[in-house]
């Protein structure tokens, strides 16, 4: 399929994403495979900052609560040192740089999501976690719609030197959050940085 079906480059439709066999879409397996294999982090930051994108509105970089907090990140100069995702409940990872290109905005997904669907993001979220911290990244702050202790557990065992996990289970708790969020950030020395 991936040989028949053309890069998305012009494409300005929808992906529904309904089962497993969904996520086996060429466009999705492109997405992952330039994701865990071409996309760089930014290179001196140090704490991963995870989103929960079910609280979110796409695509990501216009979302205003994404665009507060980079402003604040911004104003504070902090923004070097930190790398935002948002875990999108099927996509996995995404980072909100690239959070406009296809398919990453232009998909849908039934509400509430099936766990098959989260487990499949989980392991997508896990296996970039893996890659930033193999970049020098060795802090994590997760915001998470609800707690799953397995999915926590995991996380701690990556090696992250630090590790927070804050629960929003609104849009307004993740508000409520971002100042939190900058002020801790702005506490924290990264080692790599000059």
């Amino acid at each position: 399929m991936l040989k028949v079906i053309p890069d998305e480059s012009g494409r300005v439709k929808a992906l529904h994403i309904t089962s497993l066999e969904s996520l086996h879409r060429p466009e999705i397996i492109r997405h992952v495979e330039r994701l865990l294999n071409n996309y760089e982090p930014p290179p001196q930051g140090c704490i991963v900052v995870v989103l929960p994108g079910e609280l979110l509105d796409r695509p990501y970089i216009r979302d205003p609560l994404i665009y507060w907090l980079i402003d604040q990140l911004i104003s504070n100069d902090l923004l070097s040192k930190v790398h935002i995702i948002i875990n999108n409940p099927i996509l996995g990872p995404i980072p909100y740089e690239i959070s406009e290109i296809y398919p990453l905005s232009q998909h849908e997904y039934p509400e509430p999501t099936p766990n098959y669907l989260r487990l499949h993001a989980h392991h997508l979220l896990r296996k970039y976690l893996i890659k930033l911290r193999s970049k020098g990244f060795n802090g994590i702050m997760v915001i998470t719609k609800d707690y799953r202790e397995k999915i926590i557990n995991e996380l701690m065992g990556l090696g992250f030197k630090g590790l927070i996990i804050l629960k929003a289970r609104s849009r307004q708790e993740l508000y409520s959050l971002i100042p939190w969020i900058v002020k801790e950030i702005s506490g924290i020395q990264c080692s790599n940085q000059m």
